[in-house]
């Protein structure tokens, strides 16, 4: 059985989340709202996660606009890493699922990437790939052990994509 704990803020008020909770086994401790200090540990992981999202906008020179794309890379890669809470180098999305994920499709959040683009025919003179975009999210299966595609943002019209599959990056640093 799996037991997680959260503060008694409203979000977590509603009777269909606690079937969903119920039907899947987990039990749901809440503490009392606003004392922070009975939720250690949430309220470190909800910190650590919103500095990442306020350092990885600021590096990648992105808007503040993509605030919820980046906190949503952010929580995707630190499911993804060995947490000393759980045994054995074990990592959050290896303790749900049992199965270790595989990560060598991340990409550094902002780095240049373009969407590949089928060609019409066979001329070898046409454009290969789409205009170019900042690689800002990951389109996940529903128990999130993979990419199955990319979400690009486009600074020209301020635009972001559908997941893409098949993208071309480059990682190295943006001046």
């Amino acid at each position: 059985a799996i037991d997680i704990r959260a503060d008694g803020a409203g979000e977590l008020r509603a009777h269909s989340f606690h079937e969903f909770l119920e039907e899947k086994g987990i039990t749901l401790t809440t503490s009392i709202r606003d004392a922070h200090q009975q939720n250690g540990s949430a309220e470190r992981v909800i910190r650590t996660l919103t500095e990442s999202i306020a350092v990885m906008l600021y590096v990648a020179n992105l808007p503040s606009s993509l605030w919820e794309y980046a906190l949503l890379f952010a929580a995707h890669v630190y499911n993804r890493r060995a947490h000393s809470a759980l045994p054995n180098g074990f990592t959050p999305m290896e303790a749900l699922t049992g199965v270790k994920p595989q990560i060598k499709y991340l990409r550094a959040f902002g780095c240049l990437a373009w969407p590949k683009v089928r060609t019409q025919g066979h001329n070898k003179l046409l454009p290969r790939s789409g205009p170019p975009g900042r690689l800002i999210g990951y389109h996940t299966n529903r128990l999130g052990t993979g990419s199955n595609g990319y979400i690009l943002y486009y600074p020209q019209d301020q635009s972001v994509s559908v997941p893409l599959r098949d993208v071309l990056f480059n990682e190295k640093p943006i001046l």
